[in-house]
């Protein structure tokens, strides 16, 4: 009987595999007809995956020392972006398509997480020092599009991100009298977002027809007012995102 069963799965998955194949002759067929590169070139797209910013928390540091250095205690977070690609020259024979790559909204969350600089610090509320931080982006900037074979294909770009940051740390220690705080106090980081922050995004796209895996690299400056037992001001920080992705191409 198992025989049967694997006999059957070798004929579906077989079966499955032809069919798939047999949209190449019907692609090329079209293209010819229109006098167009037969690579599976796609317009809109949906990626979701991780979100990183690197760092590790020092805690021989202070806390606006860490905050500065690009340090926030984040820990991998998970991100979901929609968006489309407007090519100049889709009716091409090239193997090339170049363009504008509009991503139109991407969101992001990540917990930062300072429980254990808290506890290295001997902080008696090391397990309340956990906060959230979300950011919802827009991105815009030249792609080009690159046929390695008429099934896999290279997306590059080159963008410029526009968005908001809605995060914040309220770092306080009962026993030294110690406390700093940026973005918001009460846990509620939708209360203070950023100010509105343009920085670049490089990416990348490798995928086969439909499915891949994309990368996206954007280095951030943000800034926030702060207090903290030392006095006020306003601080401007530098963040290393990263993010990889699942690429789906429609």
């Amino acid at each position: 009987m198992k025989k049967i069963y694997m006999l059957f799965m070798v004929l579906g998955i077989g079966g499955l595999f032809n069919a798939v194949m047999a949209q190449n002759p019907l692609r090329d067929n079209y293209a010819n007809l229109r006098g167009i590169h037969p690579a599976d070139f796609r317009n809109a797209y949906l990626r979701f995956g991780i979100n990183n910013f690197p760092g590790t928390l020092s805690p021989s540091e202070s806390v606006a020392a860490n905050i500065e250095g690009g340090n926030i205690g984040a820990s991998t977070g998970f991100m979901v972006e929609v968006g489309r690609h407007f090519y100049f020259n889709y009716k091409s024979h090239m193997p090339v398509r170049y363009g504008l790559d509009w991503t139109m909204i991407s969101f992001s969350y990540n917990q930062l997480d300072w429980s254990h600089y808290a506890r290295e610090r001997n902080n008696a509320l090391s397990d309340e020092q956990k906060f959230d931080a979300f950011s919802f982006t827009g991105r815009l900037g030249p792609a080009a599009t690159i046929a390695l074979t008429d099934d896999i294909i290279l997306d590059t770009r080159v963008q410029v991100a526009f968005g908001l940051h809605s995060l914040g740390i309220y770092y306080f220690d009962a026993d030294d009298d110690e406390y700093f705080s940026f973005g918001y106090e009460s846990g509620e980081p939708f209360e203070s977002p950023s100010a509105l922050y343009f920085n670049p995004n490089f990416g990348l796209s490798l995928r086969y027809r439909a499915v891949g895996l994309a990368f996206d690299y954007s280095p951030q400056k943000i800034g926030y007012d702060y207090t903290s037992n030392e006095g006020s001001g306003r601080m401007d920080f530098r963040l290393q995102n990263l993010q990889v992705k699942v690429h789906l191409a429609f």
